[in-house]
Parts: C-alpha cells; structure tokens; sequence
C-alpha cells in the first residue's frame, strides 16, 4: 500500500467529517426548513381558496332571515368536532391496527359522509327567491 492511499479508517473518519461539518449542516437545514415553509404556505394558501367562496355558496342555501345562523352552526360544530377530534382519533385508530396510515381513513369517512349527504339533501336554489324559500 503506498504512501498517498489512506487506510480504511481513516478516509471513513474523514467522510464523516465531511457529513458533520458544522457548514454544511447548517446549510441542509436551512434547506429543509425553506421546503416546510414552501409546503405549508401551499396549504395555506389552499385553505384561504376553499373557505372563502365555501361561506358564499353555504349562505345561499337557506332563507335570507336565517341564512347565516343556518350556515354557521353545522359548519363551525363539523370543523370543531371533526376537525378538533382529528389528531386523537387518527392516533387512536394508529395504535389499534399498528398500521402508520390507517389514521387518515378518520378523515376520509366523514369527508364520504359529508359528500353523500351534500348530495342527497342539499336544495337547488338557483333562479329562487331566497326570501320565499320556506325550508
């Protein structure tokens, strides 16, 4: 072996002090950091986009008299409850299958739950009157 070729060990010592130099990880995690970021404002931004108009379109669905009381009741106990119950549901259900993803499954049936029922309940009320509406 010459001279020049270090051991095993040594290029090993010296990988890893590459990989732990104090530089570098500072800038990985300024990396990561940025892509959370980035991750979140997409999903803020998306939030604002969904529960904007959903007020609007919601509050023409009932009579003006009580349009916004009728709206906001279910929306605010359905995010509270649902939304609130969420992170101890989801862990709940994670601890009783052993399965990391089985938690979303929480999410998914409500969401089926509130289509269904959208779809099914939910009146027409294009070209009406909102003020003659009765129920």
């Amino acid at each position: 072996m010459s001279a020049e070729t270090p051991r095993g060990g040594e290029r090993s010592r010296r990988s890893r002090a590459r990989v732990l130099d104090p530089v570098a990880l500072k800038a990985a995690k300024a990396g990561v950091e940025t892509r959370i970021k980035a991750a979140l404002m997409i999903f803020i931004v998306a939030a604002c986009a969904l529960f904007g108009p959903q007020v609007a379109a919601l509050v023409e669905l009932f009579p003006t008299r009580v349009g916004y009381t009728a709206m906001s009741l279910p929306h605010n106990i359905g995010t509270g409850w649902v939304g609130g119950l969420m992170p101890a549901a989801g862990f709940a259900l994670v601890a009783w299958s052993g399965t990391i993803y089985f938690g979303l499954w929480f999410s998914v049936v409500f969401t089926a739950i509130a289509a269904v029922v959208a779809l099914i309940r939910l009146p027409e009320t294009r070209g009406r009157d909102l003020n003659a509406i009765e129920n």
